[in-house]
């Protein structure tokens, strides 16, 4: 499972890849899901997710209190360990 988490360039082993993109913020049985469906549509290739950092709503509601299940440090270990190894990551 590739993660991607950061601005940067996409690394070579995340190029076609199928993602899942969002907040992820949790793990829950729906992101499994959604993780799922990214793994079928790669077909054998590379999959993962794209996750945001910082959380979409300091963009669109920058006045509203911060809100976090986890901290980022906390859904990369999430990934790590209950959606497969992570193998590629921007620094």
């Amino acid at each position: 499972m590739i993660l991607l988490d950061r601005f940067g360039p996409i690394p070579d082993a995340a190029r076609g890849a199928s993602l899942a993109l969002g907040n992820l913020d949790g793990f829950h049985r729906g992101h499994a899901a959604v993780l799922a469906a990214a793994r079928a549509a790669a077909l054998g290739g590379p999959w993962g997710a794209a996750i945001f950092e910082p959380p979409p709503r300091r963009f669109f509601q920058p006045d509203a209190p911060p809100f976090r299940l986890m901290s980022a440090c906390l859904r990369r270990e999430a990934a790590d360990t209950r959606r497969g190894p992570r193998t590629s990551s921007r620094p």
